[in-house]
């Protein structure tokens, strides 16, 4: 089939697809389809070298694909969401509640797949299935500080192994600075190899239930010689935001999110986050970063409902001061903060006081302190 061709059946594909119920997809369900064709053609063993998303032979195809979209979301069927970041008052929840521990099998296993997801920044259940015993080695850089990375490059949805640009960094999970911390990544890493099935090669393993006569300190393997399915390993970060009462259920793929956003949070630069995530193109990364964190979208209802409030604390509008403390409300004009002391009665024991009237506050700019005659 010549790519005329196709385009004319993608052209009536896009206008006429419906579900079993005869209703338009969601948003994501249609981009998935034109996705999933793309990439039948062009693997193996078709192979083709046209793109059915960018080529120009398939424009009038994809302007009915956009006009579809648009349909979509007129009609309020979009749906669709960005992948959820774990926030930070659950990833507190995770590391200071029972389902990440190393003192029994499966909390060991969740703890050390979940550090695997993150620190390397993996998509999903992606090449889970295909991790060993033997998959990761243990190093240790110029600074004499140990670290965990795989022995090998994988194949990912990213970089599969051709010859164009497929160059891929080193991903190293480092070791706490604090010898003793019992969370370790790595020393956490190292405990779950020593506690595998020798009969089994997979890294991901069935965890045994505790024994009637002994606890788990006393058994030398922890798992059974049974590998983790892929439907197991798809629902893992499910199980987990259950078993630890988080606010909401989240999906493998937020674990990645999560990495991303926090780097880029922390002032990292694409480059060096795409160098982690495996993304090709540095725009992807800012994808993962468009939305709002928590913090600031709290932030910003409360400062709206501040605007809306019908008695602000406004000196002007407020009036001579009747408080019975020595401070006036604060003003701030143009990245000033301008505190007001009401009354003195005596100015040393003022200057001595001054100072609790900034308990627990941090400011960004300058302070002045005026007094009235």
């Amino acid at each position: 089939m010549t790519p005329t061709d196709l385009n004319k059946l993608l052209r009536q594909f896009y206008a006429e697809v419906r579900g079993e119920d005869g209703r338009m997809y969601a948003k994501s369900t249609f981009v998935g389809l034109r996705s999933s064709i793309h990439r039948f053609l062009t693997s193996e063993p078709h192979c083709k070298t046209f793109n059915i998303l960018n080529d120009k032979e398939f424009q009038p195809a994809n302007q009915v694909f956009l006009g579809v979209l648009k349909r979509i979301k007129r009609e309020g069927k979009d749906k669709s969401k960005p992948t959820p970041c774990i926030s930070e008052g659950d990833l507190k929840k995770l590391y200071g509640s029972k389902v990440f521990e190393e003192s029994n099998p499966l909390s060991l296993q969740r703890m050390v797949w979940f550090n695997t997801e993150f620190y390397f920044c993996r998509r999903g259940r992606e090449g889970l299935q295909k991790l060993t015993k033997s998959s990761f080695v243990f190093l240790h850089d110029d600074l004499g500080r140990e670290y965990c990375t795989l022995n090998f490059n994988e194949s990912t949805k990213n970089h599969p192994g051709d010859l164009s640009g497929d160059f891929q960094g080193e991903k190293r999970m480092y070791a706490d600075l604090d010898a003793r911390n019992a969370l370790c990544p790595v020393k956490c890493m190292k405990l779950l190899l020593s506690k595998l099935n020798p009969k089994c090669d997979s890294l991901w393993q069935r965890p045994l239930t505790q024994g009637k006569n002994c606890g788990f300190e006393d058994m030398p393997v922890w798992y059974a010689n049974v590998p983790l399915g892929k439907n197991k390993l798809g629902s893992m970060m499910k199980e987990i935001s259950i078993a630890a009462k988080l606010s909401r259920v989240y999906k493998n793929h937020s674990i990645r999110a999560t990495t991303i956003t926090a780097l880029n949070e922390g002032g990292f630069e694409s480059r060096t986050i795409s160098s982690l995530s495996g993304h090709r193109c540095e725009a992807s990364i800012r994808s993962y970063c468009r939305d709002s964190s928590l913090s600031q979208k709290r932030a910003m209802s409360d400062h709206l409902r501040r605007a809306l409030d019908q008695n602000p604390r406004n000196e002007s509008e407020m009036g001579p001061s009747t408080s019975s403390t020595p401070y006036s409300s604060s003003v701030r004009n143009g990245g000033t903060l301008s505190v007001k002391v009401n009354s003195i009665h005596d100015r040393n024991s003022s200057k001595n006081d001054m100072p609790t009237i900034f308990q627990k506050c941090n400011f960004n700019g300058q302070v002045n302190l005026y007094f009235p005659k």
